[in-house]
């Protein structure tokens, strides 16, 4: 009896992890459909980069809707591997885009 409930927990947990692996798989755009949005926009790929950059190049409203729209994983495969500059672009956009 204590066998098959061994088994039973094994196979539960196995079933879980395979799930949670899909899951995750699923959630992790590739690249390419990240930034989709943003290529359709003259000059919105050019001032996120600037943004990253510190060029002093801030996104205007309508590449900010399209920022906000890609997930922040998207932005490591970007290259953009620092959270806090990724959190300030989302800060100043949704500011931008939603003004108290």
């Amino acid at each position: 009896m204590r066998s098959k409930q061994l088994l039973v927990t094994v196979l539960l947990i196995v079933a879980m992890l395979q799930d949670i692996t899909m899951l995750a798989m699923a959630q992790s755009p590739s690249p390419s459909d990240c930034f989709v949005t943003l290529r359709g926009m003259t000059g919105c790929m050019e001032s996120v980069i600037d943004f990253f950059n510190n060029a002093g190049t801030f996104p205007g409203p309508d590449c900010c809707k399209a920022v906000l729209q890609i997930c922040k994983s998207c932005w490591v495969g970007f290259g953009i591997h620092n959270q806090a500059v990724i959190a300030e672009l989302y800060s100043f956009c949704s500011n931008l885009t939603n003004p108290v």
